[in-house]
């Protein structure tokens, strides 16, 4: 008991003092009503800075949200909702453009607050989905001056760039999306001319899978 005790005491601080960064997946469309998803995610490869900080992801998130989608085709949608990390929620809010104005193509906008790393990320999301709600889905958020390995000190912010490329699946099938995200930190630097000045870059790629499913049917 105290080995896990132990375990989930060291999660819990790396959480809080900022060391995962959020998952940015999501359908691109707004689906009315209350719905559910979670999404998880491993590793695959990543590369550590000159002191040793490579991005740490969230390894799974929970999402609940609520969307209104009165005529996609035509009219904005919207979606707010939240992401759960262990204990910590990430409200965001997404906003669908009309399809008649992207050719057909599903384009949003949204904006999450990532609660661990103390930062707004604002995300775009661009797909193209058959009429059973498959195809490809591309994600790309920014995290500006994000803490990262868990100090609060200035120079440890990062510009953190999240890219996520994915295929969903259809409406009916599990699991609903499949993803890869990579992860881009430059660490944020003050230098003072004439020393040299670089700026530490890390990245990781993660490979994950999300499942979604409306809470309540009508």
């Amino acid at each position: 008991m105290l080995p896990l005790a132990a375990i989930l005491c060291a999660a819990a601080l790396d959480i809080v003092s900022g060391a995962c960064l959020p998952l940015i997946t999501r359908d691109p469309q707004v689906r009315p009503g209350l719905r559910g998803s979670v999404s998880g995610a491993l590793p695959l490869r990543s590369h550590a800075d000159e002191f040793g900080t490579a991005p740490i992801p969230e390894f799974g998130v929970a999402r609940i949200a609520y969307g209104w989608a009165s005529d996609p085709e035509r009219k904005a949608s919207i979606e707010v909702g939240a992401n759960f990390f262990l204990f910590l929620p990430e409200p965001d809010l997404y906003v669908h453009v009309p399809r008649r104005a992207t050719l057909g193509l599903d384009l949003g906008f949204g904006a999450q607050y990532a609660t661990a790393s103390s930062a707004v990320v604002p995300y775009a999301v661009l797909g193209g989905l058959n009429a059973r709600g498959a195809g490809w889905v591309a994600t790309v958020g920014h995290m500006n001056r994000a803490r990262v390995g868990g100090y609060a000190s200035g120079s440890d912010y990062h510009d953190v760039w999240l890219s996520t490329l994915g295929f969903q699946l259809p409406d009916d099938m599990f699991p609903r999306r499949v993803f890869l995200q990579d992860i881009h930190t430059t660490q944020s630097r003050t230098c003072f001319p004439p020393e040299p000045c670089s700026a530490p870059r890390s990245w990781s790629l993660l490979a994950g899978l999300s499942f979604d499913s409306p809470l309540f049917h009508r």
